[in-house]
């Protein structure tokens, strides 16, 4: 068992010592002398007793003394232990705080450092956004003014589009109307074997959402189909980004990019890309198919008198730069005044419909075969001299010789040669000419000047 110091004592030990000795022993010197007072009526106290009794009261103060001197350091000790206490605790709090504040200035130092290094990002990300869509737009741009048909236009899209989106393969779908399906119009990439030729249903493939919901779409995977749709998808690779043609609300087919160069997928600003270079293309497309039907005959379905007019302008001031040939054929149907009022205009029409389908076939690429005007028609072949000319104009005869209609009908056909410095009237006017000449020679004739 330890035995404690009076050091080590508590305060409240120290001050009962001290309370005992100060005021039990006087009580009991007192209580001594009144014992003594009651008992002799006097103080029988002998020398040796005061000596002992001022012994004691002496003893009693100095231990008094002694015990008070040790509680008040004892106070002391105590508040000093407390001071200090609360010097440490202060200490310790101040600590606390600084170190809590150190740590919040550490995590606002990172939070912040992260989000300037996320600024950074979408900067980097923003300039090189604002790059890729200069430089399609540029692209796009140039392809309007340079390309001269749809042809070349719709390539230079499919081919930027792949470009942009870092993707694999890229390809235009134009939707047929007759047939409700989607066919391959222009393709590009290295990986189109198995692709080219392709034919998708518009209510049951692929790409049925993008004509449905008229926006952009991310395909990621082929189970996202049921079978009748994966067959074709088989040769495609994923994922795939699809964005609708659109003109006036009116879908005319799809523009897509398949695969990509680098890991990853298409995000949202790649369906937005993808969308917006849609939107020039369905422009572009609708335009072509404007211009198309503003030089297109509608009974016939070949060229009208306006386109024939724009190719001879262009055709004639071309050799009067260039060295070369050309030829122009018109003839008209013998006899079809008589048939329209002997069969009826709606078999006149048919007349002339089935002429024209039968005689386009027989024509070569370069060749423009265009309505004149009523019954009559044209001819118009570049690089061709008046031979050449010869050759088809009695390929059209026997062409006509060979239809089933109501009953046979023969062709007056007239022709000429362009000479320098005729202009596009002179040359109408020349092959008109002869025209007539072969009609007033008994028409069934074919006579080229």
């Amino acid at each position: 068992m330890k035995i404690l110091s009076f050091n080590e004592t508590s305060i409240l030990r120290k001050f009962l010592i001290f309370f005992l000795l100060v005021s039990i022993v006087p009580l009991v010197v007192l209580f001594y002398i009144y014992f003594q007072i009651q008992q002799y009526h006097e103080l029988q106290i002998s020398p040796e007793d005061i000596t002992a009794i001022l012994l004691w009261v002496i003893l009693g103060i100095v231990c008094g003394y002694w015990a008070m001197r040790k509680t008040i350091l004892g106070f002391i000790e105590t508040a000093r232990a407390g001071q200090q206490a609360i010097a440490s605790s202060l200490s310790n709090l101040e600590g606390s705080a600084k170190q809590l504040e150190t740590n919040e200035t550490a995590q606002l130092n990172q939070t912040f450092r992260a989000i300037t290094s996320r600024l950074e990002e979408d900067r980097r990300n923003l300039e090189a956004a604002k790059k890729t869509l200069h430089s399609v737009l540029t692209k796009i741009s140039v392809g309007l003014a340079s390309n001269q048909n749809i042809n070349g236009f719709m390539h230079l899209i499919v081919e930027t589009a792949t470009e942009a989106l870092d993707g694999k393969i890229g390809l235009a779908l134009l939707l047929n109307k007759d047939s409700d399906q989607l066919q391959i119009k222009t393709i590009v990439g290295n990986e189109t074997i198995g692709i080219q030729g392709l034919l998708f249903s518009k209510e049951d493939s692929a790409f049925s959402s993008v004509l449905k919901h008229k926006k952009s779409i991310l395909i990621t995977s082929l189970n996202e189909f049921k079978d009748a749709s994966r067959t074709a998808l088989e040769h495609f690779e994923f994922p795939i980004i699809c964005a609708p043609l659109l003109v006036n609300d009116t879908v005319l087919g799809v523009l897509a990019v398949c695969g990509k160069r680098t890991p990853g997928n298409f995000n949202e600003d790649d369906l937005s890309l993808l969308y917006n270079m849609a939107l020039q293309a369905g422009v572009a497309l609708n335009n072509d198919e404007l211009k198309s039907l503003a030089n297109i005959d509608p009974l016939t379905n070949i060229f009208n008198y306006r386109h024939m007019v724009a190719v001879l302008d262009y055709e004639t001031m071309r050799l009067k730069r260039y060295p070369g040939n050309l030829s122009m054929i018109i003839f008209d149907v013998d006899g079809f005044k008589k048939y329209n009022d002997e069969y009826g205009h709606p078999e006149g029409d048919i007349l002339l419909n089935t002429l024209t389908q039968a005689i386009s076939k027989k024509l070569r690429f370069s060749d423009v075969f265009c309505r004149y005007g009523g019954d009559e028609f044209a001819v118009i072949l570049p690089q061709t001299a008046l031979p050449g000319a010869l050759i088809v104009a009695n390929k059209i005869k026997e062409t006509a010789d060979t239809l089933a209609l109501k009953h046979k009908v023969t062709l007056s056909i007239g022709g000429a040669e362009w000479i320098h410095p005729m202009t596009r009237h002179d040359l109408l006017v020349k092959a008109d000419k002869a025209l007539y000449r072969a009609k007033e020679q008994g028409k069934d004739k074919v006579l080229l000047i």
